[in-house]
């Protein structure tokens, strides 16, 4: 509720959230009564586990989207008419798949170190560098931000690609990268030097490492706005998504810049 708006005085409010399907159903449902004033809010907590969410991710995120319904209304009181608005968030979300490819791979010194940067497309967004180095016989990857600004949870898999093209040696890395807090983030341990001299035909084609790494960059919000789509304030909640899913395609269709 703004500064600006609303009765001086705390009412008691009902709230229901939703999770919705693609179809627009819930697929999660909790509600509250709270007594809210002008220039307050309010929190809701215990909605669902992480580990529930990630399980039933495709459910809980059609096309990638996670559509939250809000219903407030005054207890006991009969409201003669609904009001319906939509808002709409977008956050940054990006892919990247490459071959990072380290040349005189056997000459490598320990701490010598080879870097990537990963320019991502969104305007002020995070800048993951990816470097390589030994320590002892052990291939260090480290991840981190090359210019440092915001938080962002990056969900990388590396693997090391063999001279027949197959992925081997893989491993995987997600977790939040907080530039304040931590300079950088260490893969999990899963290559050695002498692993691959000891096949260097196979794993080192012209002394050079080739490794395969696939990306996902999440960061934070990157728009938001109150949208009102008139023509849908009659429709049934069902309805909604499906509706709101040909806007979204129909804006994208506008952005898109051919390659």
């Amino acid at each position: 509720m703004k500064d600006d708006e609303g009765p001086s005085e705390r009412m008691e409010i009902e709230f229901e959230m939703s999770l919705l399907g693609a179809d627009g159903s819930p697929l999660m449902t909790k509600r509250d009564i709270e007594p809210i004033g002008k220039g307050e809010f309010f929190r809701f907590y215990g909605y669902t586990s992480y580990e529930r969410f990630e399980e039933k991710r495709y459910e809980f995120l059609p096309k990638n989207t996670l559509t939250i319904r809000c219903r407030i209304w005054r207890p006991d009181i009969e409201i003669p008419t609904a009001d319906l608005c939509f808002a709409r968030t977008r956050m940054g979300q990006e892919h990247r798949s490459f071959v990072w490819s380290i040349k005189e791979f056997s000459k490598l010194r320990p701490e010598e170190k080879n870097s990537i940067v990963l320019q991502t497309a969104t305007k002020g967004g995070p800048s993951p560098l990816l470097t390589l180095y030994l320590i002892g016989d052990d291939v260090t990857i480290e991840i981190s931000d090359a210019n440092p600004k915001i938080d962002f949870l990056i969900c990388c898999e590396i693997s090391v690609v063999n001279t027949d093209g197959e992925k081997t040696y893989s491993n995987t890395l997600k977790q939040w990268l907080e530039p304040a807090l931590t300079e950088f983030l260490k893969f999990p341990k899963f290559l050695t030097k002498s692993t691959l001299m000891k096949d260097k035909d196979r794993y080192l084609p012209n002394d050079t490492l080739h490794l395969w790494c696939d990306c996902e960059i999440y960061s934070g919000e990157i728009s938001s706005r109150e949208e009102d789509y008139i023509k849908f304030s009659s429709s049934p909640t069902k309805a909604i998504v499906p509706a709101l899913n040909e806007v979204e395609n129909g804006e994208n269709s506008e952005n898109d810049v051919p390659s």
